[in-house]
């Protein structure tokens, strides 16, 4: 799944969700950003890959590159840009909308939340 929203970001890292994009897949959390903000995600170590780019389409292409079976992503929250590059790089009946899922995850609250 990919997260472009950045309250459902925070909610997943605990970090402001600006200028990054997480990617949930099967067996592992990647946390893309670029360089600027290396040490202001460097605290989510382990529980996240942090993936370095130069410029945004260089997300499309570590997807790509990832061989994933099919993609949730945010569709409320995907400019047309962005999903125009996924559905060049990924075949479009692999990407999934998943509008408010993560919200209606967040619903649940635990102690520490109530």
């Amino acid at each position: 799944m990919l997260l472009t929203k950045e309250a459902d970001i925070h909610y997943v890292t605990g970090i402001p969700g600006d200028d990054c994009t997480v990617l949930i897949t099967e067996n592992k959390r990647y946390l893309v950003t670029d360089f600027r903000y290396i040490e202001a995600v460097s605290v989510l170590k382990p529980d996240f890959e942090i993936v370095v780019t130069k410029q945004g389409f260089e997300l499309i292409d570590f997807i790509r590159d990832l061989k994933l079976d099919n993609i949730g992503v945010q569709d409320e929250n995907l400019t047309l840009c962005v999903y125009r590059e996924l559905c060049t790089a990924l075949p479009q009946e692999k990407i999934i909308p998943v509008t408010g899922l993560i919200e209606t995850i967040r619903l649940i609250k635990d102690k520490e939340e109530i």
